[in-house]
C-alpha cells in the first residue's frame, strides 16, 4: 500500500512548561515540499492519491494533564492546555483528505477532541467503545513503581493473554480492535479515528496489512496518520 507523509507543527502554549509544539503527522500524496498558506507548516508527500481508496485517519489525543508515571486506561483525565490548535489544523486535513465521519473512544480527552473536530467539519461523531484504551482494572490510577514488580514480568512474558486485576487482557484487546477494524472495512467510508495508544498501534498495523502487534511502537499523543484503503481490501 503507498502512503505519503505530511508532517504539520503549530506551536501552542503550556501554562505549565511556556510553550509546547503540538504536532500532527499525515500520511497522503505526491513528492515535494509545500507549507500552507500563511504558515511554516512543512509538508512531505510521498504517493500519488487515485480514486480506488478510501482515507482512514488515526488520531491519538494530545497530551494529558497529571499522569507522569500513573497508570491510565480508562480514567477520565482532562486534557492539557493549548490543544485547540493543533486540533485546528486536524480538522482543517480531515476535510482536505474527505473524512465523511469521526468514530471516537468514549473517553472525555477523545470526545473533547471529536466534538471540537465536528464542530468546524460539520461531520457526525460516531461514538465506539470498542476504540477505549485497554481496561487495567485495579492498576488504574496507581504509579507505576507501585504495581508488583512479578506482575509486570509476568505481563512481559504474556503481553496477548496476561490481565490486570480485574482488568482487560492484551487477547481482549485485539479482538474487539480487529471486530472494529472489519467493520470499517465493510463500510468503506473515509474516517477519522480518535483513540488511544493501545487501539491505535493494532489499527496502525491492520491498516499496514499487519498482523496486530500488541508490542509495536504506540502513536505519540497529538499525532495522526492518513491510511489510504483500497477500495478491495
Amino acid at each position: 500500500m503507498m502512503v505519503f507523509l505530511a508532517i504539520i507543527y503549530a506551536k501552542a502554549p503550556n501554562f505549565q512548561s511556556g510553550t509546547v509544539f503540538v504536532y500532527f503527522t499525515i500520511r497522503m500524496t505526491c513528492c515535494r515540499l509545500m507549507h500552507v498558506s500563511g504558515r511554516d507548516f512543512p509538508i512531505d508527500e510521498h504517493s500519488l492519491m487515485t480514486g480506488h481508496t478510501f482515507p482512514v485517519l488515526l488520531a491519538r489525543h494530545p497530551a494529558l494533564n497529571g499522569v507522569a508515571g500513573r497508570c491510565y486506561g480508562r480514567l477520565d483525565i482532562p486534557l492539557a492546555a493549548g490543544w485547540e490548535e493543533g486540533a485546528t489544523l486536524l480538522a482543517e486535513r480531515l476535510l482536505n483528505v474527505g473524512c465523511e465521519v469521526i468514530h471516537s473512544s468514549p473517553s472525555s480527552r477523545c470526545l473533547s477532541i471529536s466534538r471540537y473536530l465536528a464542530a468546524r467539519t460539520h461531520r457526525e461523531v460516531v461514538v465506539d467503545p470498542r476504540l477505549a484504551e485497554l481496561d487495567f482494572g485495579l492498576w488504574e490510577g496507581m504509579l507505576w513503581d507501585e504495581v508488583p514488580r512479578d506482575a509486570l514480568d509476568r505481563w512481559g512474558a504474556d503481553p496477548k493473554g496476561f490481565a490486570p486485576p480485574e482488568g482487560e487482557s492484551g487477547r481482549a484487546l485485539i479482538a474487539r480492535v480487529q471486530s472494529y477494524w472489519d467493520d470499517l472495512m465493510c463500510k468503506k467510508i473515509g474516517t477519522c479515528v480518535v483513540s488511544h495508544g493501545g487501539p491505535l498501534r493494532l489499527l496502525k498495523g491492520l491498516a499496514c496489512g499487519q498482523t496486530p502487534d500488541l508490542l509495536a511502537p504506540s502513536m505519540p499523543q497529538g499525532k495522526a496518520e492518513l491510511f489510504n484503503i483500497s477500495l478491495s481490501a
